[in-house]
């Protein structure tokens, strides 16, 4: 290149619009603040006129860092007041506000609409608001919540000021734009039911009601009771402002015509269903009549959800809730409703309004359309006279008070077009009123100004003009107002004057009105990751953005060089065809998004399909299962009337014919009795009779001894009676302060108690026993299955779920829980059979499933290192536990009592099976028992059974124990194996427990048998003896949260005088735990998310020091006996407790 053309192209790149873009964009998309400072400062300094093309990009500064540029510069810009006006429009009409909603720059939309002069209410050259551009229903939903509190703020402020009568702050409020078009003067207030001008005329204040008038106080706008203001007036000088306020309506209004019907749009949440709730739609309300719903904006040329035409609908508003209401939709022999909520009953009361007029005026043309059907044959024609006539008749009953000036009462928006202003409640004085200032669907006739000249291109601002997927529907139409309002009252114009509906019916489909909706949305299990995968969208679009503004600023600064530079003209080809490839791409990957995002929907909503499939059919299975159970009791009650009338046919004297009444029946002859007989000897063979021998107990109670022990099994060298006195001692209910504690007797329990004393183990637990949580259960109800559907095949210590399934305990502390019914083992101890101790054994390991009933929801995962003690003066025992490993969870815990130690881990196995999900432990158990006869000492051991949770997809989750539990008395080599059944079809099933006490030598000694929610008994093999009641559960609490145990409510009590002596790892002192006792479920979601982070930087650390995490109190070792591996206790914690020597532990929490 020349020196001369070398100077030509500096000369002109130090005015050139499209360099200085190009800076813009290296600035902003690098977050150089200093050098765009710089670039501002030349600008400024430099002198272009206002109108050059430079000054045109300076403006616009703000539009490019919206779309470009992360959230500090954008602050930056608008602080350091870089631009003029944060509500600047560009050639396409859009602000700055309207490009960060396209481009779902949420950040950005948050920032902007907290500043004091954003106005969100701007429409562009496409008469769209922000809103309506927003580029998913997240942002959709940002903007509605944010103008919520924009109108309860503004609201407030403007009662505030007409009680303190601020003319200069209200004239402030009420000549806002965003307020002006949000707010509305002439609402009524939601408990008086008057506007802001019957109030001050019933309070005789023409100073006010003068200042009212004056902006934009409607005279003719009628209160809830149908009366004017007029009406209420008392003072002359009051009526006369309101009569000259309605003679200047009329003469300002003369020129006025009639246009057509009302219209809006906006977000609404549509119930779907009970396990999809509330879930937030786009309305539209077109010049047809026509309401349609569609999950977001950009889906209004795709997919419409649901369409009905009120040319027969109703609608009803909900007396409990401000914010709610129906429409009811009556078709042919058929009615459906949509249940509609606004976020704040502001939004609601300006739907009803547009909806209302929407109705009436759908129904006077249908009503003029079929009038006019027979006298013409064209039915285009007879519809456009019906509604020359509709609005000539309305003409002639209304006076026209449409304003063209900034004080004019109707306000065009691009939600809607104004409306009728003859409330709907003018009609319904029963009805709901409208709130104290309400949202009206308006905006000014008058153009709020010219749009700026465009810089080179024709729209260089915005980036989407040609990449949307779905471009939004024009609304003309909704442009034009409907400004007639009545001179008197509508209630002529309906048959009901006091009914809450206005009638409609049903033009297309509402797939919603039979839940389809909930099959077709993105399920509960799936929101997360599209909510991901949406952040992934907004930083594509914004690095599309930056490739697109790049391409086309070099584009421009190439063209404006002069034509005679070859290299020039080279770079322009190149550049243009790069362009045009790229937008290809754009498009075809835009396509491809398209197809992939509907095919997924498509599976999705195939597998919701399904999921309601699979509902059905396990709903018909329980339903089969009821019936067989009751099938199978009316068999067992026969069975028992025909052994009890062997029974007595045995028993009768007389060999001729014998009379034997059985709860009324006829008399029975000895030849069928015979025949009975027969049935009855094949009845006593089937195997069910041995099962009945404890599950019939409950109904025949007296033939069973209570928790006492077979004659024959008791020492000769000790009385009966003593020793029914002692187990009597033992059995009493849990919490019963006259529970006491068995005698020790031998060296060894004398030994184990001398060290529970000196260590200090009961220290701090002087407080009474808690035996109720103060809050009641009111925790926000989830679809268990709509969590756990998209888990099914995992492993369930792995998944996350909302805090809201959680229960106010650890797992540390549901280990805990085994120690409810510690005085089997007592018990067990006083005895000399071994086999008779390893029945009450077996019942201890069976009783920790009675507090599994109910509760369905998940204790907290435990952190590493977390620990929890319990102790138990009046029962004497203590137990510890700790979480030793967290990959895979294991928690270690060891009990002490004088007559046993009992010890173990807790590690388990779960999946989710779709229909169930199942949680197998793995550890064994230990239990070394001191009986106060023979044996100095005795190890037991066993695993226990899987716990699982059925009926999940039917929505009433049980839990059952199924599996069998082997104890081996390793000392004696007596055994026992419970068979836990699987709760199936049988009701009698349920909760079923059985087992045979085999001793050393294989001789089956003891039977155990009943149900392990409630009581088991037990009976020695071979006697004729009766049952006895080996163990009862204790009776469960009502209205307890989360159906805790009385025992369990124990667990978490913060005793004052405990918690000096607690290490910071204990549980008590986990705050997101303490927050879900105490009610407060979203501290506890929050606390939940801190200590989990917590512990995950703890991990981090550890392994980038090459650390290998270990226990504190507890060591991995090798069973003596076992063989196995198992966590052993140091005996060092409750050492160090007793000497306070716990500070040194890790701050967990």
């Amino acid at each position: 290149m020349s020196e001369k053309s070398q100077t030509a192209l500096d000369s002109s790149s130090k005015l050139n619009a499209s360099l200085l873009r190009l800076k813009f964009l290296d600035c902003l998309r690098n977050g150089d603040k200093q050098k765009l400072q710089k670039q501002m400062d030349e600008i400024k300094n430099s002198n272009y006129p206002p109108n050059s093309e430079v000054s045109k990009v300076a403006k616009y500064l703000l539009h490019y860092a919206v779309q470009v540029a992360p959230l500090s510069i954008v602050q930056y810009i608008v602080e350091k007041g870089l631009v003029s006006d944060v509500n600047i429009q560009d050639g396409d009409g859009n602000t700055p506000l309207h490009l960060a909603a396209q481009n779902t720059r949420d950040d950005i939309v948050s920032f902007l609409m907290s500043l004091d002069t954003i106005n969100d209410c701007i429409l562009n050259k496409n008469k769209q608001q922000p809103i309506e551009l927003a580029g998913d229903i997240e942002t959709g939903q940002l903007f509605s919540d944010l103008r919520t509190k924009f109108v309860e703020k503004s609201a407030a402020e403007l009662r505030k000021n007409f009680e303190s009568r601020n003319f200069e702050k209200l004239d402030e409020l009420l000549t806002d734009p965003r307020t002006k078009e949000l707010l509305d003067i002439n609402g009524t207030d939601p408990v008086t039911g008057d506007t802001v001008l019957h109030e001050y005329v019933k309070r005789n204040d023409p100073q006010m009601v003068k200042f009212i008038v004056s902006h934009g106080g409607d005279p003719f706008k009628r209160n809830v009771k149908g009366k004017l203001p007029i009406d209420t007036a008392v003072s002359s000088e009051v009526k006369k402002i309101l009569k000259e306020s309605s003679k200047e309506q009329n003469i300002i209004d003369q020129g006025a015509t009639s246009v057509g019907p009302p219209t809006f749009k906006g977000f609404l949440k549509k119930w779907t269903n009970f396990a999809g709730g509330y879930k937030l739609r786009w309305f539209i309300l077109d010049d047809h009549g026509r309401l349609s719903y569609f999950k977001s904006p950009n889906d209004i040329n795709n997919s419409c959800r649901g369409s009905i035409n009120l040319c027969h609908a109703s609608l009803k508003m909900d007396s409990s809730e401000k914010s709610k209401f129906e429409i009811i939709i009556v078709g042919a022999g058929s009615v459906s409703k949509w249940h509609l909520k606004a976020n704040h009953y502001i939004e609601t009361n300006r739907w009803v309004w547009a909806l209302q007029n929407a109705i009436r005026y759908a129904k006077d043309i249908e009503k003029k359309r079929k009038l006019l059907e027979k006298e013409s044959s064209s039915k285009s024609s007879a519809v456009s006279r019906a509604r020359e006539s509709f609005d000539s008749s309305r003409n002639s009953h209304t006076y026209n008070i449409n304003s063209k000036n900034a004080m004019g009462h109707f306000r065009t928006s691009s939600a809607a077009s104004s409306i009728s202003n003859s409330s709907y409640y003018d009609n319904e004085p029963d009805s709901a009123p409208v709130s104290e200032i309400s949202r009206k669907p308006s905006k000014r006739l008058e153009k709020s100004g010219q749009g700026l000249p465009d810089i080179s291109e024709a729209h260089p601002l915005n980036t989407d003009k040609n990449l949307t997927i779905a471009d939004s529907v024009s609304m003309d139409s909704s442009r034009k107002a409907i400004v007639n309002a009545s001179n008197q009252s509508f209630a002529s114009d309906y048959d009901d004057e006091n009914s809450e509906l206005v009638h409609g019916d049903l033009e297309e489909y509402d797939p919603e009105a039979e839940d389809v909706e909930n099959s077709s949305d993105i399920g509960e299990g799936y929101q997360d990751q599209f909510r991901a995968l949406s952040v992934y969208s907004s930083e594509l679009k914004v690095l599309q953005n930056n490739l697109t503004m790049e391409l086309s600023t070099f584009k421009d600064l190439l063209n404006s060089l002069p034509k005679d530079y070859t290299f020039a003209e080279i770079s322009s080809n190149s550049v243009l065809n790069i362009e045009r490839i790229f937008q290809k791409y754009t498009k075809l990957v835009a396509l491809r998004t398209e197809k992939l995002t509907r095919t997924l929907e498509r599976q999705i909503k195939i597998s919701s399909l399904w999921e309601k499939e699979i509902q059905n059919l396990d709903s018909e299975i329980r339903d089969r299962e009821e019936r067989l159970a009751t099938l199978e009791n009316k068999q067992k009650s026969l069975r028992k009337v025909l052994k009890n009338r062997f029974s007595l046919s045995g028993e009768s004297s007389k060999p001729e014919v014998t009379q034997v009444t059985v709860t009324g029946s006829s008399p029975i002859t000895e030849a069928a009795m015979e025949g009975e007989a027969e049935i009855i000897d094949m009845l006593k063979d089937e195997s069910d009779d041995d099962d009945d021998q404890f599950f019939d107990a409950e109904d025949d109670s007296s033939s069973i001894q209570s928790g006492i022990a077979p004659d024959e099994t008791i020492s000769e060298k000790e009385p009966v009676t003593e020793r029914r006195k002692s187990r009597a001692a033992t059995l009493v209910e849990e919490g019963d302060a006259e529970g006491g504690v068995h005698p020790l007797v031998t060296l060894l329990q004398r030994e184990k108690s001398l060290i529970l004393e000196k260590e200090g183990s009961f220290l701090g637990y002087e407080d009474g026993i808690r035996t109720r949580l103060s809050l009641s259960d009111d925790r926000p109800k989830i679809s268990l299955w709509g969590i756990l559907k998209s888990m099914i095949g995992k492993d369930m210590t792995k998944m996350t779920l909302p805090v809201s399934f959680n229960e106010c305990t650890s797992l540390l502390q549901r280990v805990a829980e085994d120690m409810e019914y510690v005085d089997l083992l007592d018990s067990a101890a006083t005895f000399e059979d071994s086999a008779l101790r390893l029945v009450y054994v077996a019942a201890f390991a069976a009783s920790e499933y009675a507090s599994t009933i109910d509760r369905i929801a998940k204790p907290f995962n435990p952190l590493l290192g977390e620990t929890y003690e319990y102790a138990r003066p009046d029962r004497n025992y203590r137990f510890f536990v700790e979480q030793v490993s967290h990959h895979p969870p294991i928690g270690a815990a060891i009990a002490e009592s004088p007559k046993w130690d009992y010890f173990g881990e807790s590690a388990v196995k779960s999946k989710f099976y779709g229909r169930s999900f199942d949680i197998k432990p793995l550890g064994t158990w230990y239990l070394n028992l001191r009986p106060d006869h023979g044996i100095k000492e005795e190890l037991y051991t066993w695993k226990k059974v899987t716990s699982s949770v059925v009926g999940i997809i039917t929505g009433s989750p049980t839990v059952d124990n199924y599996g069998e539990m082997k104890i081996v008395n390793h000392t004696t080599k007596d055994s026992v194996v419970l068979n836990f059944k699987p709760r199936g079809w049988r009701s009698n099933s349920a909760y079923e427990v059985k087992g045979e006490v085999v001793d050393g030598k294989g001789v089956v000694r003891y039977t155990i048998g009943g149900h392990w929610n409630s009581v088991l008994y037990g009976k020695h093999a071979g006697s004729g003896k009766e049952k006895f009641v080996i163990w009862r559960a204790n009776p469960r609490p009502k209205d307890m949260a989360f159906n805790l145990t009385t025992f369990a409510a124990s667990l978490n009590a913060p005793q004052k005088k405990l918690l000096d002596w607690l290490p910071q790892t204990d549980t008590r002192l986990r705050p997101d735990q303490r927050a879900m006792e105490e009610g407060r479920y979203d501290d506890a979601s929050v606390e939940k998310n801190k200590v989990e982070e917590k512990q995950r930087a703890a991990r981090r650390k550890r392994e980038a020091a090459n650390q290998e995490y270990k226990p504190k109190w507890f060591t991995l070792g090798t069973h003596p006996v076992t063989g196995e591996q198992y966590w052993v206790f140091n005996n060092k914690y409750w050492y160090n407790r007793a000497h306070h020597n716990l500070k040194d532990v890790p701050n967990i929490f």
